[in-house]
């Protein structure tokens, strides 16, 4: 199993996006948060569960979740209430939260949720200008 995360700006609004790769659930229909539209594919995984983690708790944004077999991917977009959030994925602000994110995953496994978790790579996802808008790093777990 593989294991994704990484942090953006989207359609001017400043949001961070956290991708994670884990296993779960079953596909359904296209939906949209807060402007935001996630379609019914992406590539060969289709559309999951979805979460609105902002109802309750201000700042912690929006869960979608794509499945292909053996995979689900998940995306969660927040903004932690933060009302500027830089588009560098390079800026301290999204380095800060990525190594965050990355400190859960290990967090998760100390509590048993995984076993073996070892990061195994990062990588950049650039948008049609050629210009970086996630950075995403790789883990492997049991």
């Amino acid at each position: 199993m593989v294991r994704v995360h990484g942090a953006l700006r989207l359609l001017g609004r400043a949001v961070l996006a956290v991708v994670v790769v884990v296993a779960l659930g079953a596909a359904k229909s296209a939906v949209s948060f807060n402007g935001l539209n996630f379609p019914d594919r992406i590539g060969d995984a289709t559309i999951g569960q979805t979460q609105n983690f902002e109802s309750e708790h201000r700042g912690l944004g929006y869960g979608v979740s794509y499945q292909k077999p053996d995979w689900v991917i998940d995306i969660y977009v927040y903004d932690l209430g933060r009302s500027s959030i830089p588009g560098d994925v390079n800026s301290d602000v999204l380095k800060a939260q990525l190594k965050e994110a990355q400190g859960d995953i290990f967090e998760l496994e100390k509590r048993g949720a995984y076993t073996g978790v070892k990061r195994t790579g990062s990588f950049l996802i650039k948008d049609h200008r050629g210009r970086a808008r996630f950075t995403c790093d790789q883990f492997s777990y049991a």
